[in-house]
């Protein structure tokens, strides 16, 4: 989940946060824990943690898969019950340290919130989530008191524009029934 900068007042930076993990457990006796993390993200020296409302940022001592996950150990967490303190909380980096994609690629939270339209004109809605799946990503896009799911494959996806706010498709036959 992306979040802009609610606030900017003079002086003062402000920082947009892209989440790209969670921290799950305690894992062992030294203050790992478990974690799903974004693998792009796994070479971070730093990342910025979200609990009880607070962002922080922390150093990463080291990162290496896990059983269903990695192992994160954070600088400052040295025993399961200070690890414990941080279960659920969410792993985000500064936007400004994401890798520039290739064209045609996109992050996930440049999709959520765009506006869905037909090549014809029909607003379909606005994509809410996006699901993986091994084959390409599918839009969840809610509009008209529905949900469509929308396979992001050339057939479909004609156009996004991340200036106008807008992904164009060509609606296939079924594509929006149900």
């Amino acid at each position: 989940m992306f979040e802009r900068c609610p606030l900017v007042l003079k002086g003062v930076m402000c920082v947009a946060y892209v989440e790209v993990g969670r921290l799950l457990k305690p894992h062992g006796l030294k203050g790992e824990m478990k974690a799903v993390l974004d693998l792009a993200f796994s070479d971070m020296e730093t990342f910025f943690i979200e609990r009880a409302g607070s962002v922080e940022q922390m150093r990463v001592e080291s990162i290496r898969d896990g059983t269903n996950g990695v192992i994160v150990q954070l600088y400052g967490i040295e025993t399961p019950e200070r690890a414990r303190e941080f279960a659920g909380a969410l792993i985000k980096i500064d936007e400004n340290n994401l890798p520039v994609l290739s064209e045609g690629h996109y992050y996930h939270h440049e999709i959520i919130g765009l506006e869905v339209i037909s090549i014809t004109g029909e607003h379909v809605g606005t994509v809410a989530d996006i699901l993986d799946v091994k084959s390409n990503d599918v839009y969840v896009v809610e509009g008209n008191g529905k949900e469509h799911l929308i396979p992001a494959i050339a057939d479909v996806i004609k156009e996004i524009n991340l200036t106008k706010g807008t992904i164009t498709i060509e609606v296939m036959e079924g594509l929006l029934q149900g």
